[in-house]
């Protein structure tokens, strides 16, 4: 909405280097409702007017162009921001992912986890069962799988949470299912490489700093266009017209207005 607002703006500074045209028409009627014999000092009018003006103001110290210019810089600062949000949203959506491919690779070596704690526990009551090991060994294999089980929980929550954020940013109702997600690979993508070396321009694609660079450059057409605004305004103004006026039904000869 901002970006249209803006581009609306950026196009209404543009019509005001053009001229502007008008088409006026008038039509009116008396009657006096006397008489033919006495109404010849109060007649029966009809006028009609029509008229075509063209007015174009001349931009001679400006001021114009530059508030043109600013209502451009904004247009493309609106369009930045558009850029921003929507790089905002990849990178949200990306670091869940991360942590949803996080949790899923955890909950995987968790599951393995448990499942060899779960045989060193039946390994320890069956050495406890024929007293070769003490009650505080077997008591301290119970610990570590709940431990172990408490873990696990908390990257389960933490894989739920992801998926709905997933879901949400992707438009979705969250706790919906995710196709994506069933046929992703276990493995979690590799980071992009930045070689050493790149020139500064290259942190103009950031749309926030593009944004910013846009409004600098408004702000800077508005600081040139306020001086010229002390200036008077010239207009070239030009009116094409033709007037027809009749009394008591004859037609008075019909006259052409030039300005």
């Amino acid at each position: 909405t901002r970006l249209r607002a803006a581009r609306a703006g950026s196009e209404a500074q543009t019509s005001r280097l053009l001229p502007t045209v008008a088409l006026n028409a008038a039509s009116s009627a008396a009657s006096t409702g006397l008489p033919e014999s006495v109404k010849r000092g109060q007649p029966d009018t009809r006028a009609l007017r029509a008229s075509l003006d063209l007015q174009w103001e001349l931009d001679l110290f400006g001021a114009v162009r530059a508030a043109r210019r600013a209502s451009q810089a904004d247009a493309a600062a609106a369009a930045a921001a558009v850029e921003g949000a929507r790089l905002l949203v990849q990178t949200e959506l990306a670091a869940h992912y991360a942590n949803w491919q996080s949790a899923r690779l955890r909950l995987s070596a968790m599951d393995s986890l448990l499942d060899a704690q779960r045989v060193l526990l039946q390994l320890a009551e069956r050495r406890a069962a024929g007293g070769q090991s003490s009650r505080l060994e077997l008591e301290a294999q119970r610990a570590e799988l709940a431990s172990l089980d408490a873990q696990r929980s908390s990257l389960v929550l933490l894989k739920q949470h992801s998926e709905r954020r997933l879901a949400l940013l992707t438009g979705r109702t969250p706790g919906s299912s995710l196709p994506e997600l069933t046929d992703a690979p276990a493995t979690l993508p590799a980071p992009p490489t930045s070689p050493a070396g790149q020139p500064v321009e290259l942190l103009l694609r950031r749309p926030d700093l593009a944004a910013l660079q846009s409004q600098a450059d408004a702000a800077a057409a508005r600081a040139d266009a306020a001086p010229a605004e002390r200036w008077p305004r010239l207009a070239l103004q030009a009116i094409w017209g033709r007037q027809d006026l009749h009394l008591n039904g004859a037609d008075l000869a019909p006259v052409p207005v030039r300005f």
